[in-house]
């Protein structure tokens, strides 16, 4: 993997991770967008498990390795569209597959509007047009008020308490995934800090007024193939939503992972699998 750091139009920065070179013939890499607070390290597995197809997992701003704001209206969702029309625009990315957890798969299907050329296609992992009046409103207190883990096996037990129902399997698994969420005290402190600003979640407490959300998951649906993930478990795309999903878009093929909540790591084998197959009809 390597790491680049990209200048948006107000010359703050956020960073792309990448894995494979989208230069070698293998198709539209893979555009990976994290949820509300994460960051594109949560891609890892999956871009592991697709080696050599590429993909780029971008940390938008105020996440992970990207530069955080003296103004939290910097965080709106159409700033950071803008900032992943930076990020495509320098990468040289002109077709894509937009590949969406929760917040992203919003930011993924709004792509469909904002730069209609881009996507060959969109996975949507657990998050539905509805997300505004879903389950989904619960994580903004989560991410607004962040704990700071006194060290790595609390960061663990942390993490495991909230979101037991995920499909991560092995004590490997859910270090990574801390290694994700937190890091060393920026001020010297033995205790770990959340890799996100809290303030991110601002612009959401008062959207003002909502776009459609329903046309912007149309619209991606007729951009190319669509595969929707859902945890069987999860608290933001329920069994319904999903249904009137694949009522407004017919040829969109989903997997459902039973006993899995929100959101799937992608890595789940009937997940993998689906992927591999959207690969390759996108690439014939």
């Amino acid at each position: 993997m390597q790491v680049r750091h990209i200048s948006c139009q107000d010359g703050l920065q956020i960073a792309a991770r990448i894995w494979g070179d989208w230069r070698g013939g293998y198709g539209p890499p893979l555009l990976c967008l994290p949820g509300l607070s994460r960051n594109g390290a949560d891609f890892a597995g999956l871009a592991r498990a697709l080696l050599p197809y590429p993909a780029v997992a971008l940390d938008l701003m105020g996440r992970g390795l990207a530069d955080r704001c003296a103004n939290p209206d910097r965080y709106a969702p159409p700033r950071l569209l803008d900032d992943i029309h930076h990020a495509t625009a320098a990468l040289g990315l002109h077709r894509a597959i937009g590949v969406g957890t929760s917040f992203g798969g919003l930011l993924g299907m709004a792509l469909a509007i904002s730069q209609p050329g881009l996507l060959a296609g969109s996975i949507i992992n657990d998050v539905g047009p509805d997300a505004a009046t879903s389950g989904a409103s619960i994580w903004l207190d989560i991410v607004g008020k962040p704990p700071s883990p006194s060290d790595w096996p609390s960061a663990v037990a942390y993490l495991q308490g909230l979101m037991p129902d995920l499909s991560i399997q092995t004590a490997e698994g859910w270090q990574e995934l801390a290694e994700a969420t937190f890091e060393p005290h920026a001020n010297g402190l033995p205790s770990l800090q959340a890799q996100w600003d809290p303030r991110l979640v601002e612009p959401l407490r008062n959207p003002g007024e909502t776009p459609d959300l329903w046309a912007f998951f149309r619209a991606a649906a007729a951009r190319g193939p669509m595969l929707i993930v859902r945890g069987g478990a999860s608290n933001v795309l329920s069994a319904e939503t999903l249904a009137a999903m694949q009522a407004q878009a017919p040829e969109a093929e989903s997997v459902t992972l039973p006993s899995v909540g929100h959101a799937p790591t992608l890595t789940e084998p009937p997940v993998l699998e689906a992927i591999r197959q959207m690969l390759e009809r996108v690439a014939s």
